[in-house]
This record gives C-alpha cells, sequence and structure tokens, in this order.
C-alpha cells in the first residue's frame, strides 16, 4: 500500500472529497499547514496510482507533497 499527501486549499477541499469519494480512495484529514491548508493523506494500492495521478493533474498545481511506499 502506498500513500500520497496532499495540501489542499480551503476553497478546494469539498470538490477534493467528491473526486476522492468518485474513485474510491481510501484517505484520512491528518491536519492543517500554515497556509490554511488540509493536508489529507491518500491510500492506494498500485493499481490504483493511475487515479491518484488524475488527482495530482486536478489540483493542478502540484500540491502533492510526498509518496510513500510501506
Amino acid at each position: 500500500m502506498s500513500t500520497r499527501i496532499f495540501e489542499v486549499p480551503s476553497e478546494d477541499v469539498l470538490d477534493f472529497a467528491e473526486r476522492l469519494d468518485e474513485l474510491e480512495l481510501s484517505n484520512q484529514i491528518v491536519g492543517r499547514n500554515d497556509s490554511d491548508e488540509l493536508i489529507v493523506e491518500v491510500y492506494y494500492s498500485h493499481q490504483q496510482k493511475s487515479e491518484v495521478l488524475d488527482l495530482v493533474d486536478w489540483l493542478q498545481d502540484g500540491d502533492a507533497i510526498e509518496e510513500t511506499d510501506e
């Protein structure tokens, strides 16, 4: 299982949550940064990597800050 961390601007949180639901990706809100963005961990298998890349593209400005393999 892999994890990708997103920093989601507060004005995009609802749309981001809807995208996560549509893509059926497990996730968890883990905090908020100094810029008042929500930090969201998204968990996925290697077969779901394209869905995660869709999220990255959707955010369009590289909000993904980290990816780890467990």
